[in-house]
């Protein structure tokens, strides 16, 4: 199991600009009225489609990015919920600094008509299809939040952390560890190689100990992850009949040992990520040991626009494996047994700035 457990108070260094740095500085701001949007992402993008640098607008709408090197550009600019606004582009000299005010588009994204019908096909990649690239597209805003999010480190977070041994057959829970923890980072996986886990699996043996990978948001941006997975809509359970679901899961022929399939679950009404399901494939002890192996992660907008995961869970059967024969040359000589069941997971329970302000959510 590898898990990434928040580190005790970082210092945070604020540096300026260094001198001769390519820099853009401006507002976003709503081209009707005028007023400044705080909490959306703006994106400097090369003229090779690469983001160079990246910032959320505060409360005015202000930003500054650092491009880090001369050239032409545009400014990207996303709201969740929202049509993307994209600037022309412009030439940035070395050590020059421009301003730029840009009007943000009032076009609502409509998620309010999206269905998923029984006759749709998973399709490869997400973008492919119209109705799969409009729930993609939000989820992705969110994800690529949370990750910036747990890349800068810029709130305190309280946390309940919990390991459960639970009965394998009815899932009840027979011991319970709990401990709260704190930290500047609110991400409980440790980042795993994308690379690595499309070779080697997303579940790995290694001596004694088996280690479950999950599919955070550093995973599901990946490239080889988004040409690994198909996708196609799904309809929610009745219980969450606001949402729409965004379906995941290995391509046929797919070469990775063990994998994931889930549903990433976008709320219609606001375009907003609540919650990603996934569980295992693969794995040894048939169907019963992947129906437990299963997780999930919840997702909380801060007021300022920031993305953090809030609470997650994941499941991890132990099986044990046997020799059945002592015939070297006959490949099923080994049967799997299902001996126990364990589960990770955790809440943040408090979010506070680095001025000790509380961050409740929206």
């Amino acid at each position: 199991m590898r898990f990434r457990i928040p580190a005790a108070v970082l210092a945070l260094l604020i540096a300026a600009a260094p001198s001769g740095a390519q820099t853009v500085r401006g507002r976003m701001v709503d081209g009707q009225s005028g007023a400044g949007l705080g909490g959306a992402r703006v994106l400097l993008v090369d003229s090779a489609g690469r983001d160079a640098s990246s910032a959320t607008t505060d409360a005015r709408g202000g930003f500054v990015l650092n491009a880090g090197r001369a050239g032409r550009f545009t400014v990207r600019t996303e709201r969740i919920g929202y049509a993307a606004t994209v600037t022309p582009p412009f030439a940035l000299a070395a050590g020059e600094t421009v301003e730029r005010t840009i009007a943000a588009t009032g076009a609502r994204i409509a998620l309010e008509g999206v269905v998923a019908t029984g006759r749709q096909r998973c399709e490869l990649r997400p973008g492919t299809g119209a109705r799969t690239v409009a729930v993609w597209e939000e989820a992705r805003k969110a994800l690529s939040g949370a990750r910036a999010s747990a890349a800068e480190k810029a709130y305190l977070f309280e946390l309940r952390r919990y390991h459960r041994r639970l009965d394998p057959r009815t899932e009840a829970v027979l011991h319970e560890d709990v401990s709260p923890q704190s930290g500047w980072s609110g991400d409980p996986f440790e980042a795993a190689d994308p690379q690595a886990l499309a070779a080697n699996g997303f579940v790995q043996q290694a001596h004694d100990t088996t280690r479950f990978f999950a599919p955070d948001e550093h995973v599901l941006l990946s490239d080889v992850f988004l040409a690994g997975h198909c996708f196609r809509l799904q309809e929610p359970p009745a219980s969450h009949a606001g949402w729409i679901g965004l379906a995941f899961e290995p391509v046929h022929g797919s070469r990775t040992p063990t994998d994931v399939r889930g549903v990433l679950w976008v709320d219609r009404a606001t375009a907003e990520l609540r919650s990603l399901e996934y569980r295992y494939t693969g794995l040894a002890g048939g169907a019963r040991t992947e129906l437990l192996s299963r997780g999930s992660i919840d997702f909380r907008r801060l007021p300022d626009g920031s993305w953090i995961v809030q609470r997650w869970r994941i499941r991890m059967p132990r099986v044990q494996m046997a020799r059945t024969g002592t015939n070297p040359m006959v490949s099923n000589m080994e049967t799997a047994t299902l001996t126990g069941l364990e589960e990770e997971g955790g809440d943040v329970t408090a979010v506070t700035t680095r001025t000790g302000r509380p961050a409740p959510a929206r």
